[in-house]
């Protein structure tokens, strides 16, 4: 799939997502990430969560998704961008309901970025496409 550790599928179409991701590669110093559009990735198991409404964090053929993966994204960032990791202690469904509730508000409260990809940190590390291997479920 990818030679980094990580796999990000997220709206290629959400403002929020689009700044998400520049923060993820400001602060990945280890180059763990890539990322993907979700309208760019082939192979989703049925059952995955919708990459539309959801980021997605492809790791070891495992995914996690809401505020699963936004924390585990964070832990492998460099300090003090892990320390938002900390969420993990919260209980899932409340995080997840949290997470829910910004998702139904992101398109109008984060407008999509002008040209996003001109960030060279970003459009390194961004896959055009990708293709999951069937065992990704």
């Amino acid at each position: 799939m990818t030679t980094a550790d990580d796999l990000v599928v997220f709206d290629g179409e959400c403002g929020l997502c689009q700044r998400a991701l520049h923060w993820i590669a400001r602060h990945d110093h280890r180059d763990r990430f890539r990322f993907v559009a979700c309208q760019d990735v082939k192979g989703l198991p049925p059952d995955a969560p919708d990459p539309e409404t959801t980021v997605l964090l492809i790791r070891n053929g495992r995914i996690y998704s809401r505020s699963a993966a936004a924390w585990r994204i964070a832990a492998k960032l460099r300090f003090p961008a892990c320390l938002v990791a900390a969420i993990a202690i919260i209980p899932a469904p409340l995080r997840d309901a949290v997470y829910r509730w910004v998702a139904r508000h992101r398109r109008r409260w984060f407008p999509p970025v002008c040209d996003w990809t001109d960030v060279a940190e970003v459009q390194r590390r961004l896959l055009s496409s990708a293709t999951l291997p069937a065992s990704s479920g």
